[in-house]
């Protein structure tokens, strides 16, 4: 079994690919060849967790979401979770991955799938409204379907938003795009020519004026209850379809729920996206025209992506990089340490104390303790121990200190695996030894 956790998941995202994903996770809805379970999700005192399985002919995804909206007063992700791969035919499990990671690429790439389809070819503003992990992925999709060269974001709360716009800037990458903050969403609304909602509000967020609204493209993610809403009446002045990702939709998202008991909209004025895909899409040209795609998620996009993720990992054999501060950083270009196909590789440890990120240890015994305690260290961080080491290298810089050198290094490494030991001229910081290890890493 495969354990993908951030880092390692995004290490393989590729913005269209993703994309191109969902917009197979369509087709296998249009032609039914799945199942999908209503998700059952267990509430209490505001903490909801979440259960989305689904089934495809080739494998059963499973995700766990918590969802806890109070955790972003304490900088904390609001969503979290796990996304489990299993085997279709045996149930054999695949794979194990962050759901949080997942729900985020995987909710940016609907997002960018209903832009790519449903906004102008020339649109080159886009707003986001909630300045959180959803609307972070979001705008990187916009800016991977169209040629965006403004990013605005609004937030409703009155955190500070400096690093958040900072890192959104980088993650784009585009030296011809900037963010910028809005005061207002109305100034958002008014700038932007696509709009994204990724809030947990339960009232409307954007501005309730048909105005504002005409020829916009407004993609809306953030509500999945029916007491949630973030789109508002106005919207039904200036267009008279919304599209959507499944029927259950209507009854699942206050945004729909909400203007159907009101009166203000039918079930028959919704279209499916798979329908509209399948047909092949209009071109949207028209300055004017209000175009509206609201979505809710669901397991099938979840499954699809997941599984691209894990072919991916599979074919690029992934690596993982090993960083720990119970470590000394390292000294140069270079990593503390690489998991690759089951094994792990370090850099070589010299008698650095992490604590104080200096030489302390003065006698070949003491430098040598300093050494094993730093090599446990990323032992750890990689996921292994001392019993599990093949090799090691070991370097001394007086083989005269050999035997003390030995007298440590035999309390840590009683498999005794396979080793080299060689004098140099000089080792950094000029300390006394130096080694580097190959261990195995169980899976």
């Amino acid at each position: 079994m495969i354990v993908l956790d951030k880092q390692q998941i995004e290490e393989l995202i590729d913005l269209n690919g993703m994309m191109d994903q969902i917009e197979e996770a369509y087709h296998i809805f249009k032609t039914g060849d799945f199942y999908m379970p209503p998700r059952p999700g267990v509430e209490n005192e505001g903490k909801e967790m979440l259960y989305m399985p689904c089934y495809t002919k080739e494998v059963i995804g499973t995700k766990i979401l918590s969802i806890f909206p109070e955790n972003a007063k304490l900088g904390l992700p609001s969503i979290d979770g796990i996304m489990y791969l299993n085997d279709y035919r045996t149930g054999k499990p695949l794979a194990v991955m962050d759901g949080q990671t997942i729900t985020a690429w995987r909710t940016g790439a609907v997002g960018g799938v209903g832009i790519r389809h449903l906004s102008r070819k020339d649109c080159r503003t886009v707003g986001i409204v909630g300045a959180g992990v959803q609307g972070f992925h979001l705008a990187l999709y916009a800016c991977a379907a169209r040629q965006i060269h403004t990013v605005y974001v609004y937030n409703h709360s009155s955190r500070d938003l400096s690093d958040y716009l900072a890192r959104l800037e980088k993650a784009i990458d585009n030296p011809g795009t900037k963010v910028v903050q809005c005061k207002t969403v109305e100034e958002l609304t008014e700038n932007s020519e696509i709009i994204c909602t990724a809030t947990p509000a339960e009232a409307p967020v954007l501005p309730d004026d048909k105005e504002l609204l005409k020829g916009k493209c407004i993609i809306a993610v953030g509500s999945y209850t029916p007491g949630m809403r973030e789109i508002p009446d106005a919207v039904w002045e200036v267009t008279d379809r919304v599209y959507i990702e499944l029927p259950y939709a209507c009854k699942e998202s206050g945004d729909l729920s909400q203007p159907i008991a009101a009166g203000r909209l039918t079930e028959g004025q919704t279209v499916l996206m798979s329908d509209y895909l399948a047909e092949g899409p209009r071109k949207v040209t028209d300055v004017l025209e209000t175009t509206y795609f609201k979505s809710v998620g669901m397991g099938l996009f979840d499954v699809c992506i997941a599984q691209k993720i894990l072919e991916m990992a599979k074919e690029r054999q992934i690596m993982k990089v090993v960083a720990t501060d119970k470590a000394p950083k390292a000294l140069g270009p270079y990593s503390q340490g690489y998991v690759h196909n089951g094994i792990f590789y370090s850099a070589g440890q010299i008698p650095i104390n992490p604590a104080v990120d200096a030489v302390e240890a003065e006698t070949i015994e003491e430098q040598t303790e300093q050494v094993c305690k730093n090599i446990a260290a990323v032992l750890e961080a990689a996921g292994t121990s001392f019993d599990k080491v093949i090799k090691t290298t070991c370097f001394l810089a007086d083989m005269g200190d050999f035997a003390a050198f030995n007298e440590v290094y035999a309390k840590y490494f009683t498999s005794k695996p396979a080793r080299s030991c060689v004098a140099v001229k000089t080792l950094p910081k000029n300390v006394k030894c130096e080694v580097e290890l190959i261990a195995a890493v169980e899976e």
